[in-house]
């Protein structure tokens, strides 16, 4: 497929799902070495954590979707040339 926009959004969705898993993962690691926090300051970082983790999966959704929109559009376009 030689289309610009959908390789930036693919390659966009690609990076953005990279970076929620790194944060998910930061999340896990926080949780796994802390079951209950100890200090408000742990909890802290919890919360922290967890915001990061939702912002980049929003973030991935938002660009994951874009992409779909745009195939769904361009799907959607009426083809013209030789034979159609």
């Amino acid at each position: 497929m030689d289309d610009p926009l959908f390789a930036s959004l693919a390659g966009r969705s690609r990076d953005a799902f990279t970076i929620f898993c790194e944060e998910a993962r930061k999340l896990r690691v926080l949780i796994d070495g802390l079951p209950f926090p100890e200090s408000s300051k742990q909890y802290e970082e919890l919360l922290v954590q967890r915001l990061s983790e939702s912002q980049a999966l929003e973030n991935y959704l938002q660009t994951s979707n874009h992409m779909f929109v745009h195939l769904q559009v361009r799907s959607a376009k009426p083809r013209s040339g030789p034979g159609l």
